[in-house]
C-alpha cells in the first residue's frame, strides 16, 4: 500500500488562503506551526486591484528581501490540511458537512470561488479541500513508501528530476469528494499549457488550467543558499 508516516519536524509559515495570480501576492494571515501548536501573526491591510481577493499581503516587514519562499513539499502541505492531525477531512467522519468546507463536485461552466468563503480547518486554513488544486514540491511517484523504502520519513521530499509529472493536491471544484480528500494526490501534465500562444511556448504559462493555483511556505528556520537553489530548481532546468 502507498501508506507511510511523515514526521513533519520544521516549523513554517503557510498562507491561509491559495493564490491563482503570484504577481499579486495576496496571502491571508498566516499561521507558524510549533509542532502543533499555532501562533497567528497578523500582516498589514493592502487594498487589493480590480479583480483580486480582499486579502492580507506579505509585505516587505514580514522580512520579505530576508527569508526566502517556496512551495511547500506534499507532507507540509498534507500536515496543513490535516490540521497536524491524523483526521481525513476537515468535516471529520460526517460526509454530510464536507460542502461547509469545500467547493467540489461543480459542472463544466462553473469556476473557481473566492476564497475564504467556506468554513477553515482546524488550523485555520481555507479551502484546503476542493475549489482549485494547489502545487506542491514534490515529483509525482505512484507508491511514496517503495520509493523511500521506509514507513516512517522525516520531512519527506520527493526531489524532482523531470518538470512532469508533479503532485498537485486538494482537488478543485469539479472533482468529488473523494478527490478533494487530503490524502487524494494529482499528477500534473504537460497538456495543462498545450494552448500556450506564446513563441517560445513557456515553462509556466498553464493557460489549461483555470482550476489550479499554489500557496507559499516561508520556512521560520532560513534555508542556506544552496538549500534554496535545491528548493527552486528541482526538475525545472529543461521543459518538456
Amino acid at each position: 500500500k502507498n501508506i507511510f508516516e511523515a514526521d513533519t519536524t520544521r516549523n513554517f509559515f503557510f498562507t491561509d488562503v491559495f493564490l491563482t495570480d503570484a504577481n499579486q501576492m495576496f496571502a491571508g494571515d498566516t499561521t507558524i506551526y510549533k509542532r502543533g501548536v499555532k501562533q497567528r501573526r497578523a500582516k498589514g491591510q493592502t487594498r487589493p486591484g480590480k479583480d483580486a481577493f480582499q486579502g492580507r499581503k506579505i509585505t516587505k516587514a514580514d522580512g520579505i528581501l530576508q527569508t526566502k519562499f517556496r512551495l511547500p513539499t506534499e507532507a507540509e502541505w498534507e500536515f496543513a490540511c490535516r490540521a497536524g492531525e491524523g483526521s481525513v477531512n476537515a468535516w471529520g467522519d460526517d460526509a454530510g458537512k464536507a460542502g461547509e468546507f469545500a467547493w467540489f463536485g461543480g459542472d463544466a461552466s462553473s469556476h473557481y470561488n473566492v476564497p475564504g468563503k467556506k468554513k477553515p480547518n482546524a488550523l485555520g486554513f481555507h479551502d484546503m479541500h476542493g475549489n482549485v488544486l494547489e502545487w506542491t514540491l514534490d515529483q509525482y511517484v505512484p507508491n511514496r513508501k517503495e520509493y523511500f523504502g521506509k514507513d516512517k520519513v522525516v520531512n519527506p521530499w520527493v526531489k524532482a528530476t523531470k518538470p512532469y509529472p508533479h503532485v498537485t493536491k486538494g482537488g478543485h471544484w469539479q472533482h468529488s469528494l473523494a478527490e478533494v480528500s487530503a490524502a487524494a494526490r494529482h499528477q500534473s501534465t504537460p497538456m495543462w499549457k498545450i494552448s500556450d500562444p506564446q513563441r517560445p511556448r513557456s515553462q509556466w504559462y498553464h493557460t489549461n488550467t483555470p482550476w489550479l493555483g499554489l500557496r507559499i511556505v516561508r520556512p521560520e528556520k532560513i534555508p542556506t543558499v544552496e538549500e534554496m537553489y535545491h528548493y527552486w530548481n528541482s526538475g525545472v532546468e529543461e521543459d518538456e
